[in-house]
């Protein structure tokens, strides 16, 4: 609760000039500044209520989690070559596995702490963010499913063992509009719960992750149809591999940065949640409207 009775309660920043705007009239404007005080209620965190901030709060570490288990996972992958050929399949079906689960422990994560309040704005990027989820998690379960049933990809054009994973690979590109999606979303959030730092690192981050993201399944799409309906040259795949691995490297790295930034926003927004919950805890007052206009 910011207001009682048309005035401000809470110790809530004017977005202008950061003046605190408690004991204001929420109809009147700043006394430093002139700006609307309503403006600044509506672009603060607090008035989602403690019980939302410390859902994301509490979110936000198990979606860290996901996120730097991913790239981890394509790494034990890789490392798994290592061993020999008779154990390589088997570790491999492994760590796809692992990684279904782990997409789709994310999905699920993402979905609970991305339940937007009453009021916010960010409806739009939510649910894209959420569908790219979705649809990226079908897609690699997709995939996987019918390599374990099938044996093995079968190289054949018109085949329906070859459309599944045309249709996998193309589902993937759920990925990257999830990261962007999710990107814009949170960011106004980090800045509403007065963490200006950090929603810039959110922004930039994921959209290079999403950039990256989008170009590797797009050049893996293609190489694989190529594969199949047509002779792919020696040379042209070594082009599409060279394109596509930098831009797995660094879609690695971003989910890894990210993962870390959310941990950074976890522990920023107890102090954001404790604020919360002392308003909403704090004894009913009878508000004074502040007339000394010329205070600061």
């Amino acid at each position: 609760m910011l207001e009682r009775d048309g005035v401000v309660v809470a110790d809530v920043p004017c977005v202008f000039c950061g003046y605190n705007l408690r004991m204001q009239g929420v109809g009147g404007v700043c006394t430093e500044c002139g700006g609307a005080v309503a403006e600044s209620l509506g672009q603060t965190a607090l008035r989602y209520g403690s019980g939302y901030l410390n859902r994301v709060r509490a979110g936000a570490r198990p979606l860290a989690i996901t996120l730097i288990a991913m790239p981890a996972i394509i790494v034990c992958t890789l490392l798994f070559r290592l061993l020999p050929v008779n154990m390589q399949s088997t570790f491999s079906r492994i760590m796809e596995i692992l990684f279904a689960l782990n997409l789709l422990a994310h999905a699920v994560v993402l979905w609970w702490v991305t339940a937007t309040p009453e009021g916010s704005k960010q409806a739009k990027g939510v649910f894209l963010a959420r569908l790219g989820a979705l649809i990226s998690v079908a897609g690699f379960c997709l995939m996987t499913g019918s390599e374990i049933i099938e044996g093995g990809i079968q190289m054949r054009p018109f085949r329906w063992d070859t459309i599944i994973p045309i249709i996998s690979y193309t589902l993937l590109l759920g990925a990257p509009l999830e990261a962007y999606c999710a990107g814009q979303a949170f960011a106004p959030l980090c800045e509403r719960a007065g963490i200006h730092w950090l929603a810039g690192w959110v922004r930039w981050i994921t959209r290079l992750t999403g950039a990256g993201l989008a170009i590797a399944v797009l050049v893996i799409d293609v190489t694989f149809c190529l594969e199949v309906f047509g002779d792919l040259p020696s040379a042209m795949l070594m082009t599409l591999m060279g394109i596509t691995l930098p831009c797995l490297l660094g879609s690695g790295v971003g989910l890894i940065l990210l993962g870390v930034v959310l941990f950074r926003f976890a522990a920023a927004m107890q102090s954001v949640v404790a604020v919360s919950e002392g308003i909403e805890n704090a004894p009913a007052e009878v508000p004074v409207p502040d007339t000394n206009v010329g205070g600061s």
